[in-house]
């Protein structure tokens, strides 16, 4: 893997073979590998809470720029998986796109001791959901959200346990009324003048 470099302000933190872009240090401006049609490609990635600038190459020779609100890409995602050396993992955390090509990557590294508060910190600062990325590729999301809000499971208004404390049980177990007084049938008698 390819050492991380600072480009400008607040750029990412090195750590060994990875990197780490905080959070709290918005706007940020950094270079990454991101993927490309047939290799990973060097980028320029300009972020701040609103939107993202990518300035990448296109067939190694034409410059490109893509500039997007932060609301098209579809969270915050983490993927853990084994590294090809014995009991090492390596651990991801991405602007999860729907594009693979316009994935951005937060922080890479071999341990985990930070990735957890990163993750919600990111969620939390871009309004995105979180997202964990499963081995075989799929997309699961811990929490529910509506829009920029975090759903939480509803709660019942009343505890059924509290109405039976609450009322007399004789009203619980009231009958159907009948009619009161008696029934007048037939022809309706109408005064006019």
């Amino acid at each position: 893997m390819r050492r991380q470099t600072q480009q400008s302000e607040a750029g990412p933190v090195e750590s060994g073979t990875g990197f780490r872009i905080d959070p709290q240090s918005l706007p940020v401006r950094f270079q990454a590998d991101m993927a490309g049609a047939r290799a990973a490609v060097r980028a320029t990635v300009a972020m701040d809470g609103e939107r993202i600038v990518i300035d990448r190459t296109v067939g190694g020779c034409k410059p490109l720029t893509i500039a997007m609100p932060i609301s098209d890409f579809k969270g915050v995602a983490v993927r853990i998986e084994p590294d090809v050396t014995a009991g090492a993992i390596r651990a991801e955390l991405v602007l999860y796109h729907a594009d693979p090509a316009l994935r951005v990557p937060l922080m890479v590294a071999d341990r985990v001791d930070d990735l957890a508060a990163d993750w919600q910190a990111w969620g939390r600062i871009l309004c995105l959901p979180l997202l964990i990325v499963e081995p075989d590729g799929r997309i699961s999301c811990p929490a529910q959200r509506l829009g920029r809000l975090p759903v939480d499971p509803s709660q019942p208004r009343r505890r059924r346990s509290m109405l039976g404390k609450r009322r007399p049980r004789i009203l619980m177990r009231r009958k159907k009324g009948g009619t009161v007084g008696p029934v007048i049938e037939g022809r309706e008698i109408i005064a006019r003048d």
